[in-house]
């Protein structure tokens, strides 16, 4: 070419061919990534591939804000632990604190009720004080969580579920003896309808539905309608409802079906709304719609663009416009893909790219959780904060509106998650509604079909959970250190428990009388609830008492097949872990791992790496020797110290002779050891091993009959 003449430009077919190329023998077609929603986004793209999208005309509605607020959760089971961990949060560049609030709590039990556990009745709750959060049941409990605290400009959010209307007649009664006006307050509280049929005071009925016994359907919109309107005239600085799709992503909903039921469960709330005068703009300004982000950074980032996109698309059907189409989104980055009992360490990876995926995505606010939240310490509730400063002090992100938008993947999966969010959200609606679904069991069954192709995803290795289902490392993998021997903790738990319900048993027996006709006039307030709850009557009532006064005083048994699932990804690996750890602490020692790699290097080193992995993620010790020049020396190993699992890893023209002389050298062994082969297994190997590891292969169902063989499962004798 002459020197001056301009380059042509390749096109978008040029890179494919040169990618071809370099693929040998394979084809981009099989580059494109495959979605856990059932789509494709193919390898290579140009920048006019996302101009035809449908969603880009509405781009305004994605680059309309910048910014976000770091929430910190605080469920320290102390108020006043709860209070020091709040006031260290802001101190230290959280912009608002949460409290969650504990089991008894959040079903409006009293500590003193007797539990028996008796699973057919929802009221008998075997739970104490702290379990699960903050125990706060008295007046004096809340002002120990809020003391030194500026109810005028601190931003206070209160996970309270069916105790909600306790705490904030609480809330109201601090703010007044400090002369903080209401309108000034800032913050919210959870009440969500949905969530009250179907999580709240909830028992088995049969063996695949539940009764909610606490209300009706009618009752629960009537209280989200008066809290509303209250709030509105009184308090508009609080907002008071919760739109929830965390349930449906911890019940392993793939994005699309996880959105789609979002917006169902909006619209349902919205519907019943509209039918007690609430318009849509109002439910906009009183709710945060709380979503749950996990670590898979393109998806999450288009999934909460397309929750942008389809509530505005929702909130136009019901004639809201201006700012009451974006929704206030908080993100909890906690998801189900996380490490529960091994190498939580790694959920610090996980959390860094779910809040970068949360920012990224439009959130409002953001809750990262601590990387181990079993038994979390003040250093890893900084972690989890610094890990939000970062991002915003040193990386800028919330200086940027919409920082994905343009790029082809995330337009694309924007479009395609909405889209299948959509089918899934008429779909809904053409059964009733998604109270309708959760009856008659059709979201419960799609749920479970979402949950089992997760699992089988994991068990197959489609998917990876680092640290747990690949890449297991067996010395710093455990427990995270510094975490309180399990039973020195419960004893400490127990006799924590026990102090707080004789504090609350103490406090009911010096109070006097009870204010009945206060909390008997609770029923029925309508607009004048907030200024009942602001009475002195409230300082001499317990939670459950507050709570339960505005109930009808004749519910309605709300039946549902509706499971609500809290499942873990990678959880069968960890149990697998569980049974090894099990051995260890038995003292025993556990059963080795001899790889055996012999013949060409290149397939004996990549079958001996993916053999060591898989192993490792089973608790077994592997042994990897590197490399033997021939199987003469291979035997010798195995001669000289006999494992109890060998593996041959070499290239499959190899492998009838290797694994005949194999063989042969381990039949005069005393316990010969169990012969694997790295490789599926055809016809000629099939009488020579005991087994094969390959790509493609249930992981899981190999390792946890390989433990039983060798007795890692077996029962403990008593």
């Amino acid at each position: 070419m002459l020197r001056g003449m301009p380059t042509p430009r390749p096109s978008l077919q040029d890179w494919i061919q040169k990618l071809e190329r370099d693929l040998k023998g394979r084809t981009a077609e099989q580059l494109a990534w495959r979605t856990a929603d059932g789509f494709t986004v193919p390898a290579l793209a140009t920048s006019a591939s996302p101009a035809d999208l449908p969603h880009l005309g509405a781009r305004g509605l994605l680059t309309g804000r910048r910014g976000w607020q770091i929430r910190e959760l605080c469920n320290d089971p102390d108020p006043r632990e709860a209070n020091r961990h709040a006031a260290r949060a802001l101190a230290s560049g959280a912009d608002e604190v949460e409290f969650f609030f504990d089991a008894l709590v959040q079903d409006a039990v009293d500590p003193d009720v007797p539990a028996t556990g008796d699973a057919d009745d929802p009221l008998s709750i075997p739970a104490a004080p702290g379990d699960g959060g903050v125990a706060v049941h008295t007046r004096a409990d809340f002002d120990l969580l809020l003391d030194g605290l500026d109810a005028a400009t601190t931003s206070l959010w209160f996970s309270a579920g069916e105790g909600a209307t306790a705490i904030l007649a609480w809330w109201l009664r601090h703010a007044e003896t400090r002369g903080v006006p209401a309108e000034r307050l800032r913050g919210g509280l959870d009440l969500d309808p949905l969530a009250r049929l179907s999580m709240r005071r909830i028992a088995r009925h049969g063996d695949d539905a539940i009764v909610a016994r606490r209300s009706s359907v009618d009752s629960v919109f009537d209280e989200a309608a008066t809290w509303i309107a209250s709030c509105s005239a009184e308090a508009p600085g609080i907002r008071p409802l919760v739109l929830d799709g965390q349930v449906h992503h911890l019940g392993g909903a793939a994005p699309g079906l996880e959105l789609g039921a979002t917006l169902a469960g909006i619209v349902d709330v919205a519907r019943h709304l509209a039918a007690r005068g609430v318009e849509f703009g109002q439910l906009t300004r009183a709710a945060t719609v709380r979503v749950q982000v996990g670590h898979e950074l393109l998806p999450e980032i288009a999934k909460l663009r397309a929750l942008r996109l389809a509530f505005a698309r929702v909130a136009r059907c019901f004639g809201a416009d201006g700012e009451d189409l974006a929704p206030r989104v908080l993100g909890v980055t906690s998801s189900r893909q996380r490490a529960e009992d091994f190498d939580q360490r790694t959920n610090l990876l996980r959390t860094t790219l779910a809040s970068f995926a949360a920012v990224s995505g439009g959130c409002d606010s953001v809750v990262v959780m601590p990387y181990d939240d079993t038994a979390p310490d003040e250093a890893a509730w900084t972690l989890a904060r610094n890990q939000q400063l970062l991002l915003r002090d040193e990386g800028h992100l919330g200086r940027v509106a919409d920082p994905f938008g343009g790029s082809f993947a995330v337009e694309r999966l924007t479009h395609e998650i909405g889209r299948a969010a959509w089918d899934v959200f008429v779909a809904i609606e053409r059964q009733g509604g998604l109270i309708e679904t959760m009856r008659n069991g059709w979201l419960n069954d799609r749920l479970m079909r979402h949950e089992e192709d997760r699992e089988n995803a994991f068990r197959y290795r489609k998917r990876v959970l680092v640290g747990i289902s690949r890449f297991a490392d067996l010395e710093l993998g455990g427990p995270s250190p510094g975490s309180p021997p399990a039973d020195a903790n419960d004893i400490g738990d127990d006799a924590a428990a026990a102090a707080r319900t004789a504090r609350f048993v103490m406090w009911r027996s010096n109070r006097g009388e009870a204010p009945t006709a206060w909390l008997e006039s609770l029923r029925g307030a309508g607009a004048e609830l907030l200024q009942r709850l602001r009475r002195d009557e409230a300082d001499r009532a317990s939670v459950a008492e507050i709570s339960t006064a505005v109930w009808p005083a004749d519910g309605t048994d709300v039946v549902l097949r509706f499971l609500p699932l809290a499942g873990t990804d990678g959880h069968e690996f960890e149990e697998l872990r569980l049974w090894t750890e099990a051995t260890v602490e038995a003292e025993e020692e556990l059963p080795r791992v001899l790889l055996l790699p012999v013949g060409p290097l290149k397939w004996a080193r990549a079958r001996a790496d993916f053999a060591r992995d898989l192993f490792l993620v089973g608790g077994l010790p592997v042994d990897d020797p590197g490399h033997f020049e021939s199987s003469e020396t291979a035997c010798r190993q195995l001669a000289a110290a006999p494992p109890a699992v060998a593996v041959i890893c070499s290239d499959d023209a190899s492998y009838p002779q290797l694994a005949a002389e194999i063989r042969a050298a381990i039949e005069g062994l005393d316990e010969p050891p169990r012969l694997i082969v790295a490789g599926k297994v055809g016809d000629d190997l099939a009488a020579l091993v005991d087994g094969a590891v390959h790509m493609g292969m249930d992981v899981v169902a190999f390792l946890r009959e390989l433990q039983e063989d060798l007795g890692v499962r077996a029962e403990p004798e008593d």
